[in-house]
Order: structure tokens, then C-alpha cells, then sequence
């Protein structure tokens, strides 16, 4: 297999740094841009109605996902390390998120969460994620609503891997 890479922690700390103080929700059209220049990334849609970005990290998939419902920035999400071809070995994700994980626990404090998906707690009441996905490892950040609602989930005992619709 080709180099494997992964984004240096100092990296992710600058972005957390950029991220973490944004008040959520919020006009996309007027925090999206001015945030994505911060980054150093670049805006490949329209904040208004379609917001994209690609990010500088040193990872083969660099768009971002950015979900602003009714105009309202609420989640921005990057992949941290490359994304593995389909059906390859994924011993190197696992590693990656294992030293992400510990690094960004050093820097932050402990985490919450479970096996594949940890968070931590952002002085605005939203969240950053970081999550062992099949192929990659990923970090978002979320809103103090969305946050809100993995707490009730918590503290209501609702299984995280629950799916909509196919409740007992």
C-alpha cells in the first residue's frame, strides 16, 4: 500500500482553535466564508444556498460536509487521515485513530463516547468529533442543539446506533 497520511495534531489543534469559539447556530452566508478564509481552506459553493469547501489538509478527500439547514450553519465535517481504497487494509485507520485519539486527549482533556466515536465538549455547548469510519478517520464539529441532543440521548439511555423508524 501506498504512504498512508494523516494530518498532524498541532494541525487539528489550530483548526479547534478557529472552530470551537463559533457561535451555532448561525447566518451561513455571513460566518461560512469569513471562517473558511481562517482555515486556510477554499469555498467551492455558494454559503448561501450550496456551502462546500475543500480543505489544505494533506489527505486524498478533501471536501468538506457543512450542513446548513434553513440558511443556519449547524455541522462542519473534514476527513483527518487518507481515505483507503475500497476492500484494502484498514490496520493503518485503526492506528491513526488510536494516535489522533490520544494526542487530541493530551490537548483536551478526556473524551466521551464509544468505541469508533469520541467527542468532546466545546466552551459553546456544541461538540468536535472525532470518528473511526470504515475507511478514514473524521472530525466534526457540531452545533449546541445537535450536541443537546446526543446528551438527551445519553441521559435518556437511547442507543446511538438506534435508526429512525425501527424502534422496538
Amino acid at each position: 500500500m501506498e504512504e498512508f497520511s494523516v494530518t498532524p495534531v498541532e494541525r487539528l489543534l489550530e483548526i479547534y482553535d478557529i472552530i470551537a469559539p463559533t457561535q451555532w447556530p448561525a447566518d451561513a452566508a455571513t460566518v461560512l466564508p469569513d471562517l473558511i478564509a481562517r482555515l486556510g481552506w477554499t469555498m467551492t459553493g455558494n454559503p448561501a444556498d450550496f456551502p462546500n469547501a475543500e480543505t489544505n489538509l494533506p489527505v486524498n478527500f478533501r471536501l468538506t460536509s457543512v450542513l446548513t439547514p434553513k440558511g443556519q450553519l449547524t455541522e462542519v465535517g473534514f476527513g483527518v487521515t487518507d481515505m483507503v481504497p475500497e476492500g484494502s487494509d484498514t490496520h493503518c485507520v485503526d492506528d491513526a485513530y488510536q494516535m489522533i485519539l490520544g494526542e487530541l486527549s493530551l490537548a483536551l482533556g478526556n473524551s466521551a463516547g464509544r468505541s469508533g466515536a469520541v467527542w468532546w465538549d466545546l466552551p459553546t455547548g456544541g461538540r468536535v468529533h472525532l470518528d473511526r469510519l470504515s475507511r478514514s478517520v473524521d472530525m466534526g464539529f457540531i452545533c449546541r442543539q445537535y450536541a443537546d441532543v446526543e446528551r438527551d440521548e445519553v441521559r435518556f439511555g437511547i442507543s446511538p446506533d438506534r435508526v429512525l423508524g425501527q424502534d422496538e
